[in-house]
């Protein structure tokens, strides 16, 4: 499948995908584009503790992370299944994995991102239309700028540049992959962590609490 034409949607386009009324924006590339990139952001909401983030703070992140990305992928989603072709690309984030103490919110709407994102691929399962999850690490972006976290303070090393994790995106992709961490060398790591996840939710299916749980 061809990946052009791309229609991207980031922080930088002057579309408020938050916004029900915005999607008609980018109604007219819909028909003829085969690959929605749903991109990381370059613009983000400070990152602060919950109970020390604001409501307008709070407001935001669910809006930019949750809502735009739910209603850009429901409006896209007939004219793909339509012809039964196209894929989408949505960009979790590592965080969504692993929280931090001011990563709350950030993190916890990363978690929905991921676990819609899972969810549509099952249900996209048989069709023609794709769905890739990528989970980026530290990227070189203005993100940090604008989520208060400067990238001088992070180790250099742990920090992949915007070209480099779009490169390895797109060739996870290409390889079919479901599921693309850019950063993570050793695949089977998330092989091994996909597997747990997976034997810890059939293991919930019991209809009884736990015998720690009953009296003695």
């Amino acid at each position: 499948m061809q990946r052009r034409p791309i229609l991207a949607v980031s922080g930088r386009e002057p579309v408020d995908l938050a916004e029900q009324k915005s999607l008609r924006r980018c109604q007219p590339g819909w028909d003829q584009c085969h690959v929605i990139q749903l991109a990381k952001p370059a613009r983000s909401t400070a990152q602060r503790s919950t109970n020390n983030t604001s409501d307008e703070n709070a407001a935001s992140t669910i809006a930019l992370n949750i809502t735009a990305l739910t209603r850009l992928t429901r409006a896209a989603l007939p004219a793909f299944l339509s012809r039964n072709a196209g894929a989408i690309i949505n960009i979790a984030s590592v965080m969504a994995l692993h929280s931090l103490p001011i990563t709350s919110l950030y993190s916890g709407t990363k978690g929905y991102v991921v676990n819609f994102s899972r969810g549509l691929q099952e249900e996209l399962a048989g069709t023609g239309v794709r769905l890739q999850l990528v989970l980026p690490a530290a990227t070189a972006t203005e993100f940090y700028e604008f989520a208060g976290m400067p990238l001088s303070a992070f180790d250099p090393a742990v920090v992949m540049t915007a070209e480099d994790m779009v490169d390895a995106a797109l060739a996870g992709f290409d390889q079919g992959e479901a599921i693309t961490l850019p950063s993570v060398h050793d695949r089977a790591l998330w092989e091994t962590y996909d597997a747990a996840r997976a034997t810890l939710f059939a293991a919930t299916q019991t209809g009884e609490p736990a015998p720690r749980y009953q009296a003695a």
